[in-house]
């Protein structure tokens, strides 16, 4: 019984309501969830790495170093990001960083990062193989053998830009899957999250290029499908997808200039790949010297590297674009393109030389193998049946050869003509200890500059330090308005007179394993000055396990014309 305004009742039967539908989907709860997990699970692989083996890897460590240098070096600005790297993960960082700074896990905030990232792609791989029909507990076995693969863990909990590359990757893939059922949406996810993607590492060029080549081909094939016909909707949808790229990378130009003075900064600069050492090109031993300039070495060392991180990939890949071709579902084909877009690039930088034998460069292989797997399994269902044979196959089999490429690429980790961290792994953890000491050689040398710490707390006034081999103490540094370091607006005027504007100036020992004077600014600037000056007192040396250092105070004098040697007594 009900009452209108006016008092009087009106009788309104109780009718029963409709129970709501069960969603038959995935619901954000389940994202959370799984997300959670993976978050948790994520970071104790971090801690593993990070804290307990004690392997990290520079690149990343430098990326921190950047976002410290925004907040807390003596001279904060967001010029000091560094203009080598695109911004995306140091802007993770800062935004982090006055958390565990506060903690003491400044150095950590890396691996937090990529663990951030990670765990979304976890949830966008499971979404996706839910998508192509894959039965929960298949998922849960390809996806968990996934991303338990040596390579792509280590390189997904560390704080390099892969996890994050990845999860914008997986972005681009999500909206390709519909760009037949809704190429608007499709097209305009796709070119966001390429833009973005950019932002975060340039191999996003060529999945541009890949993009477009699948867009080119599939307005080929359906020219006589309703709205492709439209060639007006063709031109837009086109702009739409290459728009966000352009836009954010003419956007990342106009910052190189006005923090550098050059728009190719990110390309030339000090710290670029393209200047550093280790190229084929600068190097005459280097590993992959036989594949410089050489169209079949170059091919080679990429078959190579692919078939060592996922053997399967090359075959899902093939699978999923011939497929596509044959049954005109072309956004199988473009999946396809763009799963190999990664490997032209590194196929172009082996070519140019532009390239160091680092396995993280194949890390998104494993994950582009499952979900091919998965596209190809929508096309072909028959281990998405619930006969015991199909099981067998998606349960057993496929499992067990996704299993069999983390232990190749368990073994490749241990390869000498890898990166320093990654051989470090499995020396530490076949407690191979020789291997290992020697491996941390190339890495920075904390106790000596823990030393170096300890000294400088008892003395004041500003200390000018290059950043290159100081990572640890520019972190750890209790007083960082006093380091006069490379991101500093005045460093070069500094560094050009250092006599009146600073009180001392930390060297490494040139001669030391990993110190190049080509990237060191002040050894640019005075090629002998370890051996010390006129205008220079040694006050301490720092013999480390693996490289030396030498604090000196600056006296009076000519810092421009006085930098011969000093005398062994002084010493």
């Amino acid at each position: 019984m009900v009452y209108l305004p006016q008092g009087r009742p009106r009788y309104r039967p109780d009718i029963p309501r409709a129970e709501r539908p069960k969603p038959t989907g995935l619901t954000f709860r389940d994202d959370a969830l799984l997300y959670g997990v993976s978050f948790v699970l994520l970071m104790l692989a971090a801690v593993l790495f990070f804290f307990v083996l004690d392997v990290y890897n520079q690149d990343a460590l430098s990326r921190t170093v950047d976002a410290h240098n925004v907040l807390y070096s003596r001279d904060p600005h967001l010029g000091a990001i560094g203009l080598v790297w695109p911004p995306i993960p140091t802007v993770m960082r800062i935004v982090i960083l006055p958390i565990t700074s506060a903690v003491g896990l400044t150095e950590f905030t890396g691996p937090i990062t990529s663990v951030i990232a990670t765990a979304g792609c976890v949830v966008v791989v499971n979404r996706l193989l839910h998508g192509f029909g894959v039965p929960p507990i298949t998922r849960g076995l390809w996806i968990g053998i996934t991303f338990a693969n040596p390579v792509l863990l280590y390189h997904f909990v560390n704080g390099t830009a892969e996890s994050v590359f990845t999860l914008f990757f997986l972005w681009v893939v999500a909206s390709a899957l519909q760009i037949r059922e809704a190429p608007e949406r499709a097209v305009l996810g796709m070119g966001l999250a390429t833009g973005l993607a950019l932002w975060v590492r340039y191999e996003a060029l060529a999945i541009m290029g890949m993009a477009v080549v699948g867009f080119l081909l599939m307005a080929w094939v359906y020219r006589r499908e309703g709205a492709w016909r439209d060639i007006s909707r063709f031109e837009s949808l086109l702009v739409t997808l290459v728009f966000p790229s352009i836009f954010l990378g003419a956007l990342w130009l106009s910052f190189n200039y006005t923090a550098e003075g050059d728009p190719l900064f990110f390309y030339r600069g000090p710290y670029s790949i393209n200047a550093a050492p280790d190229v084929a090109k600068n190097a005459a031993d280097h590993a992959l010297r036989y594949a410089y300039h050489s169209v079949f070495g170059s091919l080679s060392y990429v078959a190579q590297r692919t078939f060592q991180i996922s053997f399967l990939f090359p075959f899902a890949a093939a699978g999923a674009a011939v497929i596509g071709l044959r049954t005109r579902r072309l956004e199988g084909t473009l999946l396809a393109f763009l799963a190999i877009s990664t490997l032209l690039m590194q196929t172009y930088q082996t070519f140019t030389g532009t390239i160091a034998p680092w396995l993280r460069y194949w890390v998104y292989l494993p994950v582009f193998t499952v979900i091919l797997l998965g596209w190809i399994g929508k096309m072909h269902p028959y281990w998405l049946r619930g006969s015991s044979t199909a099981q067998a196959v998606r349960a057993g089999i496929i499992p067990a050869l996704l299993l069999l490429a983390n232990v190749i690429s368990y073994q490749t980790m241990g390869h000498s003509e890898v990166g320093a961290d990654e051989q470090l792994i499995v020396a530490e953890l076949a407690g191979d200890e020789e291997r290992a000491v020697e491996l941390r050689s190339n890495y920075p040398d904390r106790e000596v500059l823990a030393e170096v710490e300890s000294v400088l707390d008892q003395t004041e006034g500003l200390v000018l330090v290059d950043l290159q081999k100081s990572h640890p103490l520019i972190t750890n540094f209790d007083h960082t308005d006093r380091l006069v370091i490379n991101t500093d607006r005045d460093f070069r005027s500094f560094l050009d007179q250092p006599v009146g504007n600073v009180d001392y100036i930390l060297l490494p020992n040139p001669r030391g394993k990993g110190v190049e004077l080509n990237r060191d600014a002040i050894y640019t600037r005075y090629p002998n000055l370890y051996e010390g000056a006129t205008w220079l007192e040694l006050v301490q040396q720092f013999n480390g396990e693996y490289l030396d250092w030498r604090l000196y105070r600056v006296l009076g004098g000519d810092a421009d014309t006085t930098q011969s040697p000093q005398t062994s007594a002084r010493r």
